[in-house]
């Protein structure tokens, strides 16, 4: 593992796909640990990006190694799919598959969206539902938001010159991505930037001009969206294998 900072950003590389996952799941796990330690709970908003199957897959067994008390754990989800949960590629179905089924974690821990039917409802039932659970209400912070990093410099669901990109107020936004010809539902950068630590996953060759882009921006590139995410109060990490760095040691070491 290979640890540096860009811009203010931790980053973590690793050589292989498989270091990555064991790694990005001891860094969740040993964050749980303190958060249970410290204030009797972990709030983690989850991602059902590709990126992190792996990642989800090697938890139960660190949690197991490590001890982790799931009954202190709370999961949401910082964007899903306005599809039906029968569906292959809803974030809900994707975590509960290669984690939820695998971990005793109380089914009153564990916060869903649900937004097939009406989005921008659901949008406002499940802003209700975190300022209720957080307090003070006017902060979402989360202990960790877990995020993959897509082609096109996406985190969340906020795309390149997406509305939720300028949101000032609202944590949680529906908005209907035409290239994707798709609602989703996304935490806003308003409310990812409140967490305590970001953790963003990239790996393959095919990130590497995203994470290379997302990391040099000097300032917010709506090009970019995950050039967005700056906590306010807490830490991003970046966790990346060789491949997704490519350009990042491309450039170091010209």
């Amino acid at each position: 593992m290979y640890m540096e900072t860009n811009n203010g950003k931790e980053i973590h590389r690793y050589s292989q796909e498989e270091e990555l996952a064991v790694a990005s799941a001891d860094f969740i796990i040993e964050k749980a640990r303190e958060a249970i330690t410290t204030r009797g709970r972990f709030n983690i908003a989850l991602t059902g990006a590709f990126n992190v199957l792996d990642t989800y897959r090697q938890l139960p067994g660190v949690a197991d190694a490590k001890g982790v008390d799931w009954l202190g754990v709370f999961l949401f989800w910082s964007d899903e799919r306005c599809v039906p949960p029968s569906q292959p590629d809803n974030h809900y179905r994707m975590v509960h598959t290669n984690l939820i089924s695998h971990i005793p974690i109380p089914d009153g821990n564990i916060h869903p969206i649900q937004c097939e039917e009406d989005p921008k409802g659901e949008a406002e039932r499940y802003e209700q539902i975190l300022r209720s659970h957080f307090s003070p209400k006017t902060s979402a912070r989360f202990d960790l938001i877990l995020l993959g990093l897509g082609t096109e410099g996406q985190v969340g669901s906020f795309y390149p010159q997406s509305m939720v990109l300028e949101e000032k107020e609202r944590w949680v936004v529906a908005e209907f991505v035409e290239h994707l010809g798709e609602w989703r539902l996304t935490l806003t950068p308003h409310a990812v930037n409140q967490a305590r630590d970001v953790l963003v996953l990239a790996r393959g060759k095919e990130k590497s001009e995203a994470v290379h882009q997302s990391l040099n921006q000097e300032e917010v590139n709506a090009d970019w969206p995950a050039s967005y995410l700056h906590p306010e109060d807490g830490e991003i990490h970046w966790f990346l294998d060789e491949a997704s760095a490519t350009l990042l040691l491309a450039e170091h070491k010209s």
